[in-house]
């Protein structure tokens, strides 16, 4: 990009509204991807996918499944 990095501290919930207004020229933070934000924003490939996981003990007979 032939630019200088410079660090804006912002909270995470104001990334994307930076970048739309300009005050930032890209983000580096985890976001969750979705078909809105791939409809607005550009973004690189994954470097970590998130898959959600189901503990319970196994003593636990009321919680074996996701459907329970």
């Amino acid at each position: 990009m032939k630019r200088q990095p410079r660090f804006v501290q912002c909270a995470w919930d104001q990334i994307l509204p930076m970048l739309d207004r300009r005050d930032i020229d890209l983000a580096l933070n985890g976001y969750e991807f979705s078909p809105e934000r791939a409809r607005d924003y550009l973004s690189s490939l994954p470097y970590y996918v998130y898959e959600l996981g189901l503990c319970v003990r196994k003593d636990n007979a009321d919680t074996q499944s996701w459907d329970t």
